[in-house]
């Protein structure tokens, strides 16, 4: 929503820097209105995001929104989303790549399978509403209110 309204913002990248996106020929001929062209870019854009690291997206996020996105709540949905990965691509078995992406947030060693209990799992809920609470709190204030 906030590229569709703001579509300056389309030339940050994920890299949360200025960003040159260019558009294939073909994509504009194929449009029938110049939203389509923004729409293609955008779905683009997302979809690089979305496979970027959580800090990354994060980061590019708050680029994008000015929504701030540190404190202990995201470093705990980055713990979720690297168990999440780790769960997938290596049967839960904690490798270097959960170190880097866990950080300070890991909850267990190397070689170790990760914990995924009933205990955790509360915790995941708990963390991932305080968190959609947050982005909204901050989508109020950035988009909606004259501050």
């Amino acid at each position: 929503m906030v590229l569709c309204d703001y579509p300056q913002k389309l030339s940050i990248s994920v890299q949360g820097n200025r960003g040159e996106l260019s558009v294939q020929l073909p994509e504009v001929l194929a449009a029938k209105r110049l939203g389509d062209v923004v729409d293609a870019m955008i779905d683009r854009l997302l979809n690089a995001a979305a496979y970027a690291s959580p800090r990354d997206y994060l980061a590019y996020f708050k680029a994008v929104t000015g929504i701030e996105v540190e404190g202990a709540e995201f470093d705990s949905f980055v713990e979720i989303k690297a168990t999440r990965d780790l769960l997938v691509h290596n049967s839960g078995i904690v490798n270097a790549t959960y170190l880097e992406k866990a950080g300070a947030a890991k909850r267990a060693k190397a070689g170790k399978t990760i914990s995924v209990d009933r205990v955790y799992y509360d915790a995941c809920i708990a963390v991932l509403k305080k968190v959609t609470g947050l982005i909204n709190t901050g989508g109020w204030r950035a988009f909606y209110t004259d501050g």
